[in-house]
């Protein structure tokens, strides 16, 4: 147990510093933009699709490294080359990727759609290279268990952000004549991601203590190591990135109408999916600290115990969060602008899919531990492909519900397969049934307490009085179960006599 309040003690201290920047930004900015935009929708999901993309290309760029970096820097042969090796790499990679985008970025934006937004993109480009260059050194302030430093340098970036995004917005008119955007709208979006290069170069500043050791002497063996480690990563990465928040550019191009139009009949979706950032939170945070806590214990004799009471952990903790969230849906629901709240429905589908997108990351362990990361890429690419078909198929029938479905549908093949294959390449001992039921009875809840108000006239109190009852209820009999039958056991291991 010393092991897993390790693991406890990191999540809240990277989830605290992760969750608290992501909270902040989640709950100013959500009803801040969508009243900004609740005239001008589709430039909403015009912001939303742009951050999709350039998730999508830090992802490329960054090769993963940062799973690389915990993977090799525990080996005493490659300690002290592995930061600077893999630094080189990202650093190369950014340099051309700066050239090419900003001799192409006409094309580019005529490419996406966005024939007027080529200067719009150059914010873009910057915050794609600066996050992209960002990623190792959080990654060593990880491993190195730095978490007040990695902390502070978040929290001051995202609050920097947020300020300066609001400042940008309302103050539009002095930025206007230096960047020369004909239409209001464009002139939002080139200040929202403004701020964010500036967030994100405060970062970096901050970052230069771990950023120098770049230039370190690297190993030029481990080049070809890295390569071989992490592209079938990248390839996961693009994968994950395209299934989980690649939605917006689907509805954008397989729905009937124009670019534009569709991104308006899609806004209410990207919406929800701020408000369902709120699972993804806690899925994040758990994941910022698990990777490095599983791969500093994978060597250790009960590792098979510890994974399988983490993965069990995390679903009770997720189910009660999710239980939170849908009975009291209207209360987050209030962030959004009222013309924003068409797709509230889907919200229970997408939080669903986050907590898969966690447990499908406990059960992978196994591939990074066992260096098979391209069994992940075959995985990875297999999902990609029943997005796509599904999509094509399912969209220019059903938008933006179909859009929900097939997120979740994908979610749940990669946790499976992980989950089977890795049994095959590991001893894995997870209490699956404990764990569905978990799940499930949270998920049952949801949808009878729905049915119950649908059929009968409550007050919003008596309906807030029944919820807490509810979740109390439900919290009370997943500590009778685990936590309680674990102290009672523990104490007859100390005193058998009992």
């Amino acid at each position: 147990m010393s092991v897993l309040r390790s693991l406890l003690k990191e999540t809240v201290l990277y989830g605290m510093s992760y969750s608290l920047v992501r909270v902040l930004h989640f709950v100013i900015m959500t009803p801040y933009l969508t009243s900004v935009f609740k005239d001008e929708k589709a430039y909403f999901s015009l912001q939303t699709e742009i951050y999709f993309l350039i998730a999508l290309m830090v992802g490329i760029l960054s090769f993963r490294m940062e799973t690389a970096y915990f993977r090799f820097v525990s080996d005493n042969q490659f300690k002290k080359s592995i930061y600077p090796t893999a630094s080189r790499m990202i650093l190369s990679a950014c340099v051309l990727f700066s050239i090419f985008s900003i001799a192409f970025r006409k094309q580019i934006g005529e490419w996406l759609s966005y024939p007027d937004l080529g200067n719009v993109l150059i914010p873009a480009f910057l915050i794609i290279v600066l996050d992209a260059m960002i990623g190792l050194p959080f990654a060593r302030l990880r491993f190195e268990k730095q978490a007040r430093k990695y902390a502070l340098i978040k929290v001051s970036s995202v609050l920097l952000t947020i300020l300066l995004t609001v400042l940008l917005i309302e103050y539009r008119h002095l930025v206007q004549p230096w960047v020369k955007l004909s239409q209001d709208a464009h002139l939002k979006v080139f200040c929202i991601l403004l701020a964010n290069v500036l967030g994100s170069a405060s970062s970096y500043a901050l970052l230069i203590p771990e950023i120098r050791h770049t230039f370190d002497p690297p190993d030029k063996k481990l080049y070809l190591k890295l390569f071989h480690y992490t592209w079938p990563l990248v390839f996961v990465t693009i994968a994950y990135t395209i299934n989980q928040f690649g939605g917006i550019s689907f509805l954008k191009y397989l729905m009937p109408g124009t670019a534009l139009e569709n991104l308006k009949q899609s806004a209410d979706y990207s919406a929800v999916l701020r408000l369902a950032v709120i699972m993804n939170i806690f899925v994040t945070a758990f994941n910022y600290a698990a990777e490095p806590f599983f791969f500093r214990n994978a060597t250790v004799k009960d590792r098979v115990e510890i994974y399988s009471k983490t993965s069990l952990y995390f679903i009770i903790a997720s189910s009660i969060l999710y239980l939170i969230v849908c009975l009291f849906r209207d209360i987050p629901a209030l962030l959004l602008n009222q013309n924003f709240r068409g797709s509230l429905s889907l919200l229970s589908i997408l939080l669903i899919s986050n907590i898969l997108v966690g447990l499908s990351s406990n059960f992978s362990t196994w591939y990074k531990l066992s260096d098979r990361t391209f069994i992940a890429a075959w995985i990875s690419l297999i999902s990609l492909l029943i997005t796509a078909v599904l999509s094509v198929w399912l969209i220019p029938l059903y938008g933006t519900t179909a859009t929900a479905w097939i997120l979740l549908v994908c979610n749940l093949f990669i946790t499976v397969v992980s989950y089977l294959i890795g049994n095959k390449y590991m001893s894995q001992s997870y209490p699956l049934m404990r764990m569905s039921g978990y799940l499930l009875a949270a998920v049952g809840i949801s949808i009878l307490t729905d049915y119950f108000y649908s059929s009968i006239s409550l007050s919003a109190l008596m309906k807030y009085f029944i919820n807490i009852s509810i979740l109390l209820l439900y919290i009370g009999i997943c500590y009778r179960l685990e936590f309680s039958n674990h102290a009672r056991k523990s104490r007859k291991e100390f005193h058998p006599e009992a």
